[in-house]
């Protein structure tokens, strides 16, 4: 059972007696505002019958908390937190003015951004990244980061989250005349949801997929939702920074069928399941796995849909986890569906299930709570074991068990016992963690203890704790210790969640000797509580479940009342519940009983006491003119009243003026005096520059045009002397002339400018100057001359400009009388010529020339300033005018002239690799150039020659001839026993079978007579047959071409000493030594 609520709240929200729903929602309209806090019952775990909790559920509250931060309730109401603290929901400031710590915390760490104010703390719920909690008068408070609303504060978040806001904790704004009386936080995601007070359940932050319940769904861009069939969209707040994420800021109502109302609740990881009062089970959200036990997978359903049970059963509590649920019925059995993969069906497979599915447990086996992890599940059994399965990565199952390859818990497909012989009674499920309480409320922790989620110092450490571990440090003094619900109120041995009637007496009755009867009239009962009516309230019926407040205008100042009192006169009470009335503030006043509110003495009126039933009027020389004045207020200086009970008091006149406070009358301005406004304290003095005549005058009157007066109070004004002016009314000086005018007249309002060609060069002048020669002056009123420019002259006085020097003249200072020619290799553009320029390289110009003439082609100016031209040389030409130099020939071209513009290229058979020349080379022998313009030229190929030079081709070698290398410039006869039929070859053929070639340069093979043979190639005769064998031939033909080679070389070596030096260097850099083949053999 939870702890039993005070007259501030209303816990039971389902009972049959559901007419009395609205009058307690009456009850609770103000009574955080209204109601004195009554003291509050607490038992202790061993005082109670059953303890414990059942997570979501209305008759028990969660003392323990777990996602990847742990939090635990005390029994004096405070909260303590552990772990991972990222998005600072562990709610601990450790410096002050600093905000929320995250620093992970490795032990149980008091959760001090809670203030005292904000009540006694029951329950706490952690989600994915924030944390809430309930007080014990059903106000809601949420802290940590609101990315999607998940703080329920009303306040749209920012949709830059670019740096992550950690907030303190908030009021969650829950709908008016509500409180809460269980609240869910969702497991894997950012959602939030509360059983009220008045049977209805509100859901708030992320609901892209329409987990709030309200038949709408957010778009990932935030902003207006989409509407589901019959439903309004609402605003939606977005996360950039959290997976495109969007939900709403402020608790939306959930969209039950008619006359359904909610008693148990968990929220999932973008869905939601309820339990109704008549045990029937509801699910709604995302869909994707199944995990909404409709049969399908579609992928959002916006709206609260039955889920229904195999043979009917009903659902005593629900777990909603990652993406599958599983329920536990009435009868004590378990039932799970949606994504199956890790096991979390608990059906012994890693099938996934559309539909609910009986999970196994032995036949011995009673369950009486369950939980959800992200993707496991755990139920305490009523021996206070402990028991879970699906995914046990981290060891967030508790099972002791073996590891899987990488240090991790092997996953169960069937409901595995908790190591270490705990009793529980109660447990509580998170991402990859376990927590649960033994009965003397002692914590303890399992899975993973990286970031000090065990809350028993452990820190950073990798891997998993796959058993029960204390949470605190026990061994210091300081192991956590929890609060826990009272599960069987009356004593029948059954559970709250299992039991059809779980209270002795219905609201309105207690129990006397074994009977319900009403509560006398002065008190109430809730759940056959009773309370007596406190202080501010009373209740003058009997058998009633609340108190009234004492109305507006009465008070109630004892408790166990039955009747109001009413306020007296002088006396008010504006709220409601109250103990006392409140004594008229000064400047107020009530004159009857039972007033509600002070009336607030009217202007021209004024009380300066506490407690009045009228006001006074004020004097003559006073007023008020505020309603609720405390004293009445002096006329300032400037106004006057001769009246009394009045509530402003009158502005002196124009031309008046009062200058004490409280006056009853008004005072005329004296003569040099003026008042132009009403309410003047004194009259103004007529300024410099003014005069007044009479008396009791509205304005000064400003000196005209001409005239002036530096004085104050004056009545006349000073006409403006010689040299001198007043250009404006109301002036307090005369102002001299300035320079550039003159006035020789008085009384004047203008000075004269000087004409054209004179100047003035002095203040207050009566005269003008005319400009003497090389001077002049082109405008009026100037105050001196301006020398004719450098380019200008001026030959006369009074001159209005100067004369440009004409072109083919310059001047180059200033304030001359005439201009000077230009000189040779200069050249003045146009008129007014301020100095000579000198022609730029590539042009010249003769004396007092107006501009400078482009060299011709072929020629060249070199440097500025000249007069002449220069001719470009050999080996260089000019195509364009106006050059400052000449242009070297390129290779392949050649300039053999003076003065030339363009350069020749070199003719075919010659060439030129450099620049700058005056011919071209002739190609070598053995070298050939194919076309004009060449840079260099080209050897002869293998097969070709050329003996001579200046040539464009080379020759083919002819047919019985050879060249065997390249820039060749004579070619080779084919040696005996070879041939060549074809020219340009660069070697010949050696004569084949029973063919001979028996001379040089032979062009083609002869075949062996008949009789005669030859069995090898490149022969010079054939064998004869054997009758006729020539022993002398035999002997004498290789002795021939012995001598033959020889001679020949001997012709060549003494050819090529004819020939040039020059042809001889190329011919030894290209000859090779040939050796006939025959004399290799």
């Amino acid at each position: 059972m939870k702890i039993p609520q005070t007259a501030k709240t209303s816990v039971t929200i389902f009972l049959c007696f559901v007419l009395l729903l609205a009058p307690m929602a009456g009850y609770n309209d103000n009574s955080d505002n209204n109601l004195e806090e009554i003291s509050e019952e607490y038992y202790t775990l061993a005082s109670m019958n059953m303890p414990g909790f059942q997570s979501g559920s209305i008759y028990s509250y969660d003392t323990i908390s777990m996602y990847q931060t742990g939090c635990g309730v005390l029994a004096n109401g405070e909260i303590e937190c552990w772990g991972d603290n990222f998005f600072g929901q562990a709610g601990v400031i450790t410096t002050p003015g600093q905000g929320l710590s995250t620093n992970d915390l490795n032990y149980p760490t008091n959760v001090n951004s809670l203030q005292n104010s904000m009540g006694h703390f029951v329950e706490v719920a952690v989600g994915q990244q924030s944390t809430c909690a309930l007080n014990s008068i059903g106000e809601v408070y949420c802290w940590g980061t609101e990315l999607v609303g998940q703080l329920g504060n009303g306040i749209e978040p920012t949709t830059d989250n670019t740096n992550l806001s950690r907030h303190s904790p908030s009021l969650v704004q829950l709908p008016d005349n509500t409180s809460a009386v269980s609240i869910s936080a969702s497991t894997g995601n950012n959602h939030r949801c509360a059983i009220l007070n008045n049977s209805d359940t509100v859901c708030w932050g992320s609901n892209n997929w329409g987990q709030l319940g309200d038949g709408t769904a957010c778009l990932a861009s935030g902003g207006e939702g989409y509407e589901l069939p019959g439903y309004n969209t609402g605003i939606c707040s977005y996360s950039p920074n959290d997976g495109d994420d969007s939900g709403k800021f402020t608790p939306v109502i959930v969209q039950f069928p008619d006359n359904k109302s909610a008693i148990s609740i968990s929220t999932g990881n973008q869905f939601t399941c309820a339990v109704m009062t008549d045990n029937s089970l509801y699910c709604w959200g995302k869909n994707d796995y199944s995990q909404l036990g409709q049969g399908n997978s579609n992928s959002v359903n916006g709206i609260p849909s039955l889920v229904s049970l195999p043979e009917n059963r009903t659902v005593a509590s629900i777990a909603a986890g990652g993406d599958s649920t599983c329920a536990l019925s009435m009868d004590h059995n378990v039932y799970c569906w949606g994504a199956g993969g890790e096991g979390q069906l608990g059906d012994g497979s890693n099938d996934s299930n559309s539909l609910p599915g009986l999970v196994t447990l032995e036949e011995y086996e009673i369950p009486i709570s369950i939980t959800a992890g992200t993707a496991f599940y755990c139920i305490l059994l009523d021996t206070g074991a402990a028991k879970c399965w699906g995914t046990n990565w981290h060891g967030g199952l508790g099972d002791g068990g073996a590891l899987d390859d990488f240090n991790n818990g092997i996953s169960r497909q069937l409901p595995t016992n908790v190591s270490g012989n705990h009793t529980f009674i109660g447990i509580e499920a998170g991402l990859q963690n376990t927590c649960a309480i033994e009965a003397n409320g002692s914590a303890y922790c399992w899975g993973r203890p990286y970031d000090g989620s065990l809350g028993n110092g452990m820190s950073g450490v990798t891997g998993q704790i796959n058993y029960p571990v204390r949470v605190g440090n026990p061994v210091a003094g300081n192991g956590l210790t929890t609060y826990a619900s009272e599960q069987d109120p009356d004593g029948d041995g059954i559970l709250t969640i299992f039991d059809s009637n779980p209270y002795l007496c219905n609201s309105g009755y207690h129990q006397i000797d074994n009977v319900c009867v009403e509560v006398s009239p002065g008190s109430y009962s809730i759940n056959g509580v009773v309370n007596v009516c406190d202080y501010g309230s009373y209740q003058p019926l009997a058998g009633q479940s609340y108190c009234l407040y004492a109305s507006p205008g009465n008070y109630v100042n004892n408790t166990n009342s039955s009747e109001q009192m009413p306020c007296v006169a002088g006396t008010y009470q504006n709220d409601s519940g109250q103990i006392s009335c409140i004594e008229n503030s000064p400047g107020y006043y009530t004159d009857t009983q039972s007033a509600e509110n002070q009336e607030k003495c009217p202007t021209g009126t004024y009380q300066p006491n506490s407690g009045s039933q009228d006001c006074i009027i004020t004097d003559a020389g006073y007023f008020t003119n505020n309603r609720k004045s405390v004293s009445q207020t002096p006329c300032p200086a400037g106004t006057y009243q001769p009246l009394t009970g009045q509530n402003n008091c009158l502005s002196a006149d124009i031309g008046y003026h009062v200058s004490s406070l409280a006056s009853i009358s008004q005072d005329i301005c004296d003569v040099g005096t003026y008042s132009d406004t009403l309410g003047q304290i004194e009259c103004n003095i007529a300024s410099a520059g003014n005069y007044v005549l009479d008396t009791g005058q509205s304005s000064e009157i400003s000196c005209s045009n001409g005239t002036y007066q530096p004085d104050t109070g004056q009545t006349s004004c000073i006409p403006a002397s010689i040299g001198h002016y007043v250009g404006l009314e109301g002036a307090k000086f005369q102002i001299p002339c300035s320079v550039g005018t003159y006035q020789p007249g008085t009384g004047q309002s203008s000075c004269i400018p000087a004409t054209p060609g004179s100047v003035v060069s002095e203040q207050g002048a009566t005269g003008q100057s005319s400009c003497p020669e090389g001077t002049y002056s082109s405008e009026e009123g100037q105050n001196e001359c301006t020398q004719a420019e450098p380019g200008t002259f001026v030959d006369s006085i009074g001159a209005t400009e100067p004369t440009p020097c004409p072109s083919g003249q310059f001047q180059e200072i200033e304030g001359s009388l005439n201009c000077v020619e230009t000189p040779p290799g200069y050249f003045t553009e146009s008129d007014g010529s301020s100095e000579a320029l000198p022609c730029q390289p590539g042009t010249y110009a003769a004396e007092g020339q107006s501009s400078c003439v482009a060299a011709d082609p072929g020629f060249f100016v070199a440097s500025e300033a000249q007069s002449n031209q220069e001719m470009c040389l050999k080996g260089t030409f000019q195509p364009d005018s106006g050059a400052s130099s000449c242009l070297k020939s390129t290779p392949g071209n050649y300039v053999s002239k003076f003065a030339q513009s363009e350069q020749t290229p070199c003719e075919a058979g010659t060439f030129q690799p450099t620049q700058q020349n005056t011919e071209c080379i002739a190609a070598y022998a053995g070298q050939y150039v194919p076309e004009a313009g060449s840079m260099s030229q080209s050897s002869c190929q293998r097969g070709t020659y050329q003996p001579e030079i200046s040539q464009s081709e080379c020759l083919d070698a002819d047919p019985g001839n050879f060249v065997s290398s390249s820039g060749a410039s004579s070619q080779f006869p084919c040696t005996m026993g070879k041939y060549q039929p074809d020219a340009g070859q660069f070697d010949c053929k050696s004569a084949d079978v029973d063919n001979f070639v028996s001379e040089e340069g032979a062009s083609e093979q002869t075949p062996c007579k008949s009789g005669d043979t030859q069995p090898t190639t490149g022969q010079t005769r054939c064998i004869p047959g054997k009758d006729s064998i020539p022993i002398i031939p035999i002997l004498v033909i290789p002795l021939i071409v012995i001598v033959a080679v020889y001679a020949y070389k001997y012709r060549i070596s003494e050819g090529s000493k004819s020939s040039t030096d020059k042809e001889t260097k190329e011919w030894d850099e290209r000859t090779i030594d040939y050796v006939p083949a025959s004399l290799k053999k």
